[in-house]
Order: C-alpha cells, then sequence, then structure tokens
C-alpha cells in the first residue's frame, strides 16, 4: 500500500494515513474472514429450524444465526485484535516510528554506558505489549465463560 498505491494510483498521502489504510485494509479482510467462517459454523439443523418456523432470510439471519455466530467468533476476533497490535512492529518498513525501533535506539545510543540495557529496554516493551493484550485475552475469557 505504501509503496504501490502512490504510483498507480497517483495519490501522495503521508505514510500514517498509509498505515491507517494498510491496517483497516488487512482487519477488514480478516474480520470479514472470522465472521464467514462463524456463520458458516452455525449448525444445519438450526437454518432448518429456523425455515421451519416460518422465519424469513433476514429473521433468521437475525434471530438464530447472528446471536450463535457471534459467540463462535469471539475468540478469533479477540486474538485478531492482539495481533493487530502486536503486528504494529512492521510500520518501522515505512519508517513510522514504534516501540520496538524506539527501544533499538535507546539501547544503541546507551550501550556503552549501560550494556546490561538491553533487558530492561525490552523488558520494558515487553511490559508495555502485556498491558495492552492481557485484558483483551481476560475479557475474552469472561465473555467465553459466560457464554
Amino acid at each position: 500500500v505504501y509503496y504501490i498505491l502512490p504510483r498507480s494510483l497517483h495519490v501522495n498521502w503521508p505514510a500514517p494515513w498509509m498505515e491507517v489504510l494498510a491496517f483497516s485494509m488487512w482487519v477488514a479482510a480478516e474480520f470479514s474472514d472470522i465472521v464467514r467462517g462463524a456463520l458458516e459454523s452455525v449448525p444445519k439443523t438450526q437454518r432448518e429450524s429456523g425455515l421451519a418456523l416460518g422465519l424469513n432470510r433476514l429473521q433468521l439471519f437475525r434471530y438464530v444465526l447472528l446471536p450463535q455466530a457471534v459467540k463462535l467468533e469471539l475468540p478469533a476476533t479477540i486474538n485478531l485484535a492482539t495481533r493487530v497490535i502486536k503486528t504494529t512492529s512492521l510500520l518501522m518498513i515505512i519508517n513510522i516510528m514504534e516501540v520496538i525501533n524506539v527501544g533499538q535506539q535507546i539501547i544503541e545510543a546507551n550501550n556503552q554506558q549501560y550494556p546490561a540495557g538491553v533487558f530492561w529496554v525490552y523488558g520494558f516493551i515487553f511490559i508495555l505489549y502485556f498491558i495492552l493484550d492481557y485484558p483483551l485475552s481476560a475479557w475474552a475469557k469472561r465473555l467465553t465463560a459466560k457464554n
């Protein structure tokens, strides 16, 4: 998106806009596949039962398929959210400053004075990722326990 889209469509957007566009397209594609898989995972007997009750296609989707699909897609959706957070390190390719790149710069700038700083810098980065991802995992566990 960052290298090919501007040349082919003759647009000159800043890197952060291209980043948002690329991540939006990726997340949309991944999420649509999750939703498709969840809808296909609803047992065929549920569909047949809804049609036997006289539900039209919209009612079948709204009252039978969608509620069951949401429960089925929840773990994969939370997994996607954590993958999006962790994949931001790829943004370094288009020169967007991100956490690991900043950590590497800190290590390189202080390597002579603090050779053990690598452990502390990457440990801090780990804690940041953990702070972002753990609540999502705990929330998913709580939601799946309710269902």
